[in-house]
């Protein structure tokens, strides 16, 4: 899956900058400020996105 127009990334300490990545079995979060639209969160690891390791998000005003 191509990141280009990638927004974040998932850290385990919600850094600014590319993501750490969240351990098994544990919670993260990231905040953004996100335009209206309908965006895909995915997971970049080989084989997750097409195992269905994704989500919609859609952001209205």
């Amino acid at each position: 899956m191509s990141e280009t127009g990638s927004v974040g990334e998932a850290a385990h300490n919600c850094g600014a900058g590319e993501g750490g990545g969240i351990a098994p079995g544990s919670a993260g979060w990231a905040t953004l400020t996100l335009q209206p639209g309908r965006y895909e969160l995915i997971c970049n690891f080989p084989g997750h996105y097409a195992a269905g390791m994704r989500a919609e998000l859609d952001v209205s005003q």
